[in-house]
């Protein structure tokens, strides 16, 4: 049984309510019935069911199609209830009652089969117990016997129209937030969009869902180094190798919980004609097909930035992104950040093609550099440059000093 939030019929009587709902069903499931059986004669040919589906979407599924209109009457003849049905559900089921309206139209009918006397009765002696008025009484009785009243009560807004999903797809596409603001999510109306316009939707979702994982990502790594930077004192003894087995260790458990991101250390992989290299941490996700999504070089501080030559020694364009963590124990930030943006200038000149390099509005520790891909030259790739800051050697004095006036009982 389909019973949407907006059909509303209150008699003050819930089980009444429901036998309106079973009643409304009833006159749908003997339409939709009947249309299946016209459709069956006609060998479900798609110039039939371009009557109820959207033209491209026909075109594109015709098995699917036939089975939405099999899957109404299902729905309509089943007891559990449906409080939601998909846009194309709503689409077909919409078309098919307005096409049996037009045929009774042309026979000057449009009255369902009349309500039988004992739920008529039902409905005048409880809402008449409930004190509604004789009038909307009436309404009722009348609303369940006209097919067009009953259809209007059951499609409320009439959102999956073409015309209307196609006006909120443009205002998508140009940037506008119609969707927003209507509180419409187009991912469920995708199968009615006219076919250039979804095509072009579909590929900004592919993107929108791409920039979502990297942002996702990004603020973990950062969250990562936050949390070592706290433990300035005790991270900053520690070697290079055991710093990047911490941030795995952090990365690890929230990345794979938030989307099923798989973290590994050390995966070999690379250019290197002697043997393949070992990515400090390999990130990538396997739950339809494999998906490479992003490598990370982790690197005590040094003149020559050797971290980004290696990343580009493993990533190629099935990669999403990549990521350098500059490790720095002796320097202050302002010196680490020119020496890696004069870094990525020098390897400019080595035949890397860096089309932008900026310092990041959001993270204070982060420099973003945009790179064109040898296989792909039209396809550009963001490298995040991380800094994991470790130089304490200032607090220390500062820590120092304190205590030895702290000492003295001399006030601060």
């Amino acid at each position: 049984m389909i019973v949407l939030n907006n059909m509303a019929f209150d008699t003050g009587d819930i089980i009444l309510n429901n036998k309106i709902h079973e009643y409304i069903n009833e006159q749908l499931l003997s339409i939709v019935e009947c249309e299946i059986q016209f459709l069956k004669d006609d060998d479900w040919s798609q110039e039939y069911l371009e009557c109820f589906f959207p033209r491209t979407f026909l075109e594109d599924n015709p098995q699917r199609a036939k089975q939405i209109i099999l899957d109404l009457f299902d729905m309509l003849s089943s007891k559990a209830v449906r409080p939601y049905i998909k846009p194309i559900y709503q689409y077909a089921l919409f078309n098919i009652i307005q096409a049996y309206i037009d045929i009774q139209n042309n026979l000057d009918d449009t009255d369902c089969e009349e309500i039988n006397n004992d739920l008529k009765s039902e409905i005048i002696t409880t809402m008449t117990k409930n004190n509604f008025d004789i009038d909307d009484i009436n309404l009722l009785i009348n609303v369940l016997n006209d097919l067009n009243a009953i259809s209007e009560c059951f499609f409320e807004d009439f959102d999956f129209e073409q015309e209307f999903v196609d006006l909120v797809t443009s205002s998508y596409i140009r940037g506008e937030c119609l969707d927003y603001l209507l509180g419409i999510d187009l991912n469920k109306y995708v199968d009615i969009m006219s076919r250039d316009l979804r095509d072009t939707y579909l590929k900004m979702r592919q993107k929108s869902n791409i920039d979502n994982l990297t942002d996702s990502i990004i603020i973990e790594i950062n969250s990562a180094i936050q949390q070592i930077q706290n433990r300035a004192i005790e991270y900053c003894t520690l070697q290079e190798s055991q710093i990047s087995d911490k941030i795995e260790e952090m990365l690890k458990r929230v990345l794979y919980t938030n989307d099923k991101i798989e973290v590994t250390r050390e995966a070999p992989m690379g250019l290197s004609l002697i043997t393949l290299g070992e990515a400090d941490i390999y990130l990538y996700r396997q739950v339809n097909g494999f998906e490479n999504i992003a490598i990370i070089e982790n690197k005590l501080f040094n003149k020559n930035f050797n971290e980004m030559g290696q990343l580009f020694g493993y990533l190629n364009h099935t990669f999403k992104f990549g990521v350098t963590i500059t490790i720095n124990k002796y320097r202050s930030i302002e010196y680490v950040e020119n020496g890696i943006i004069n870094a990525l200038e020098s390897y400019q000149e080595k035949g890397i093609n860096i089309t932008n390099i900026y310092k990041s509005d959001i993270y204070n520790n982060l420099i973003i550099s945009n790179h064109t891909l040898p296989e792909r030259p039209l396809l550009k790739m963001p490298v995040y440059h991380f800094i994991l800051n470790l130089n304490v050697s200032d607090r220390k004095k500062v820590a120092k000093t304190s205590r030895k006036l702290q000492s003295k009982n001399i006030p601060l």
